[in-house]
């Protein structure tokens, strides 16, 4: 991501799917945390077979892309906000890796 201060972008691919790109050095406050997290990238991919389709790391760049769960159309009807959770133990080793 360069030089700049922005730390995440996110850009509109079509309809609902987002892709996000983070600069990950910008995720960390200590250089220690950083090279931990690249330490335990590849146990992270390998955790579970969907994270090499979803998550990719070059450098210090990691993107992921994700559908939007709000919608953004506007019409008449009311809007609805469906929340999920799916509480398995790779999201919880993701957070562990991001230093949560």
């Amino acid at each position: 991501m360069g030089c700049t201060d922005v730390m995440l972008t996110i850009n509109f691919e079509y309809d609902i799917r987002v892709k996000c790109v983070v600069d990950s050095h910008k995720l960390f406050a200590t250089l220690n945390e950083h090279t931990r997290f690249n330490a335990r990238w590849t146990d992270f991919l390998s955790s579970d077979e969907f994270n090499r389709k979803v998550y990719s790391l070059t450098g210090d760049t990691l993107e992921y892309s994700f559908e939007q769960l709000i919608p953004t159309k506007i019409d008449k009807r009311p809007p609805v906000l469906l929340m999920q959770a799916n509480p398995v133990t790779y999201q919880e080793f993701f957070v562990d890796v991001l230093g949560g």
